[in-house]
């Protein structure tokens, strides 16, 4: 088992680095693999290391989100940040940090998809445990409230 969860940790650390450093088309057509089957096959290593409920595995999957959001694959992207989400709730609780993130990451998806009242409540879940588990000038909070200020403006809801 020790051995999964390594190569899972050096893959997924590899993949993180070239998520943030590289354009995902460039990456697509790189050396005969895909930057999806990359992240698919991260959580398929990290679910036979750890378990399919295992902290390692919401990461991945929250990594195998942002790529297909950003490839507006939208209901890729939200089965992996649900799958992420619940992850998180069950093992960390609907109060910690990283459940809030996973909250935002599926309000981004539903603000893609113009679903604005269902990213309006995910922002706001993500703004409510953050509130209380971050210090008052957390770089996190401004992100909150903008993403919260976006939904409310294209709602229209200026009161």
């Amino acid at each position: 088992t020790r051995r999964y969860g390594t190569v899972s940790s050096i893959l997924y650390l590899q993949t993180s680095h070239i998520i943030h450093s590289f354009n995902v088309d460039v990456l697509s057509n790189a050396v005969g693999f895909t930057l999806l089957s990359t992240i698919d096959k991260l959580v398929e290593i990290a679910m036979e290391g750890d378990g399919v409920s295992h902290l390692k595995v919401a990461e991945n999957l929250v990594k195998s989100g942002d790529i297909r959001l950003r490839s507006s694959q939208f209901k890729d992207a939200m089965q992996s940040y649900n799958r992420a989400l619940e992850i998180r709730l069950e093992q960390l609780g609907d109060k910690h940090p990283d459940t809030a993130e996973s909250y935002k990451t599926v309000g981004q998806v539903f603000h893609k998809e113009a679903n604005f009242e269902s990213a309006e409540e995910m922002y706001r879940k993500a703004l409510e445990i953050d509130l209380e588990a971050q210090p008052d000038n957390h770089r996190v909070l401004s992100d909150r409230y903008f993403k919260l200020a976006q939904v409310l403006t294209q709602q229209r809801k200026f009161d």
